[in-house]
């Protein structure tokens, strides 16, 4: 993983970029947190200068970034931010450094067009910066599922920068920086030729991913940091193609009445026989998505200074590779089962679990009896988990979803060594972190979720909290010690609910106009994934020197599910906590996990409770007046 640093001055400016340097120091910036392995910089010209910063995953030593190569002429210096899991390209050797194997490809593309149909055949999360002084040629982009952050702005009304998390600017007197992400929609070209040359191309051009079989190129964007945006001719750069057509067709005759004649025989969660194939792709793509993440990370962090903890943890604790955003829910505890699976045995694997300081509720006793009445209703697996049990401190649903998922995991994997963290966030530590380091990782990302989400994700990320005697018996500690993940690596759980049907609004829709429009509905879901939470995601886990794996949106299995029809994801007739992401639930019950695959979907915003924290009535797509606009950005991103 890397932060991607670049300024190109205009074409009048003769010393801007070393100025600008000593202006933004950047060993300063929150950027330099995403690589704590190495930094480095490269003036190429007067008018471009590139920086990186590094978090060494892979390979026998960290490869700094910027990465240039020479060859007569010719002069390439690439900037990747990402994990390269699979190449379609035989010429890629993908056993060491991922940022050698994509600049020795990229270095061997002599036009615009091989460039493309290179950059086509890399699968994982990436984010890029690309010089080729041949074609007098910069190349840009994130992922199609904007998996890793890229921004953009333009400083002065003139210079370009991009960068992996919004600068601060207030050294250089400077603050009106309004940045924006670059889309995730295909590769930006940016010809550095002389405009008064005839054959040049448009300043800015986008070469947009092929995904779609009927719709177009509607992600294009009208412009980009004000400047506008053409669109190729060119092929598109190929990736997945969703036959839309096949997604919204109607389920068969044989399905239906195998479905119809389920909801009057009620069943365990098992896979209907009609759904049995799928069940079984799904299992195989997602454990190879979570093979592949778990087995490219490297070491742990050492441990730290005895002064840097409150009570000093036991050295021997320390061996984990891996950690999971852990809440309890069915995606995090299926996606912890399946890295039981393939990290080595003698290691541990760390569950961080967030939650947010919470007030004493005011008595109230027409409630209370509500409750102690509804509380027979409940099915034994619901029980504790009730949002109005939770009480005050830090009891709240998320902890006690995710101690039950625990104790599932244990029973079913007795030999693996799980560490429960107990992250608890208190009102002043909430505060304090969004003032110092929140608010400027969220940039442009400004709205209350995206407060909500961030700060339970960054702190979450964190790593830092306690592991009790009570939840951690395999440790035989005598008393809770404060803890701190070693992990480079943490598996997050995103992506599944917009693949698989997992929101209320997809029921809805089910009940107001059928599994059609659930079909137009994930399609828009999916189109629009990158630029909802990814790249917020992102900023927030790689501010402490880590890196966030999304094994839900490896690029195999979203082509998959992508182009099942949704009736084969969910069921929207059962009720819930089974018929939303059945296809998801399935396979925790085949793998065991009873409980969690019938555990109802809580947003981590509600389950954290962070959504309550500071007692505001809010909704969750107003502009949150608690977010600072970093580099004077004053309005929401939509």
């Amino acid at each position: 993983m890397c932060g991607i640093f670049a300024l190109l001055c205009d074409s009048e400016c003769r010393h801007g970029a070393d100025c600008r340097l000593r202006q933004l120091d950047l060993s300063q910036q929150l950027w330099c947190h995403r690589g704590p392995d190495g930094l480095a910089s490269l003036a190429v010209d007067q008018r471009l200068l590139l920086a990186g910063c590094v978090l060494h995953q892979r390979g026998d030593r960290a490869r700094l970034q910027p990465v240039e190569r020479l060859d007569g002429g010719r002069r390439r210096v690439l900037l990747w931010n990402g994990e390269l899991f699979y190449c379609t390209d035989p010429r890629v050797d993908l056993a060491g450094s991922d940022t050698e194997a994509v600049s020795r490809l990229l270095h061997q593309c002599l036009s615009l067009d091989e460039l493309l149909v290179a950059l086509g055949c890399l699968g994982g999360p990436h984010a890029f910066f690309y010089y080729a002084s041949d074609l007098s040629l910069i190349l840009f982009g994130r992922d199609l599922l904007g998996r890793r952050s890229l921004l953009l702005t333009e400083a002065d009304g003139r210079h370009l920068v991009w960068s992996s998390v919004a600068l601060d600017q207030s050294a250089s007197g400077d603050d009106s920086w309004a940045w924006t992400e670059v889309p995730a929609c295909g590769v930006f070209s940016l010809s550095l030729a002389p405009p008064s040359e005839s054959t040049a191309p448009p300043v800015l051009m986008l070469h947009p991913y092929d995904l779609y079989s009927d719709d177009g190129n509607e992600a294009t964007p009208p412009s980009l940091c004000g400047r506008p945006v053409s669109l190729s001719s060119r092929t598109g750069v190929r990736r997945f193609v969703i036959d839309t057509e096949a997604v919204r067709r109607p389920p068969d005759a044989v399905a239906a009445a195998a479905a119809a004649e389920e909801q009057q025989q009620p069943q365990p969660l098992d896979a209907p026989p009609w759904l049995a194939a799928e069940v079984d792709t799904f299992e195989r793509l997602l454990s190879d998505s979570v093979a592949c993440r778990v087995q490219l990370c490297s070491s742990p962090y050492p441990p730290p200074a005895p002064t840097e903890l409150s009570k000093v943890q036991p050295l021997w604790i320390r061996q984990s590779s891996i950690a999971v955003l852990f809440s309890g829910g069915v995606d995090s505890t299926l996606v912890a089962a399946l890295a039981a699976r393939h990290a080595p045995p003698q290691q541990s694997i760390d569950l961080l679990n967030v939650a947010f300081e919470q007030a004493p509720p005011k008595p109230n006793p027409t409630l209370a009896k509500a409750r102690d009445k509804n509380r027979g209703k409940k099915s034994q697996h619901s029980r504790g988990t009730d949002p109005q049990d939770s009480g005050g401190g830090f009891n709240v649903p998320d902890r006690l979803t995710g101690i039950e998922s625990l104790a599932e995991l244990r029973h079913l994997l007795p030999g693996r060594h799980f560490n429960f963290v107990t992250i608890d966030v208190t009102l002043k530590e909430l505060q304090e972190a969004r003032t110092q380091r929140i608010s400027q990782l969220c940039s442009p990302c400004l709205t209350v979720l995206d407060d909500s989400l961030g700060c339970a994700v960054w702190f979450a990320a964190r790593g830092e909290g306690f592991l009790t005697p009570e939840l951690n018996r395999h440790l035989q500690l005598a008393q809770q010690v404060t803890y701190r993940s070693p992990s480079k690596v943490i598996l997050c759980g995103m992506g599944a609910d917009e693949l698989l049907c997992g929101y209320s609004r997809h029921r809805y829709i089910y009940s107001q106009h059928g599994y059609p429009a659930v079909a137009a509905e994930v399609s828009m879901e999916i189109k629009r994934i990158a630029q909802r939470n990814l790249g917020r995601d992102d900023r927030m886990v790689a501010d402490h020197g880590r890196e966030a794996r999304f094994p839900y949106l490896d690029e195999r299995l979203v082509a998959y599910l992508a182009n099942l029809p949704p009736w084969k994801k969910a069921d929207l007739s059962r009720d819930r906590g089974q018929g939303e992401k059945l296809l998801l639930r399935c396979c925790a019950a085949r793998l065991g996990l009873a409980l969690a695959a019938v555990r109802p979907k809580r947003a981590m915003q509600f389950g954290s409770r962070i959504a309550k924290c500071e007692n505001r009535r809010e909704r969750g797509d107003q502009a949150c007046d608690r977010l600072r606009p970093a580099g004077g950005h004053k309005e929401a991103a939509g």
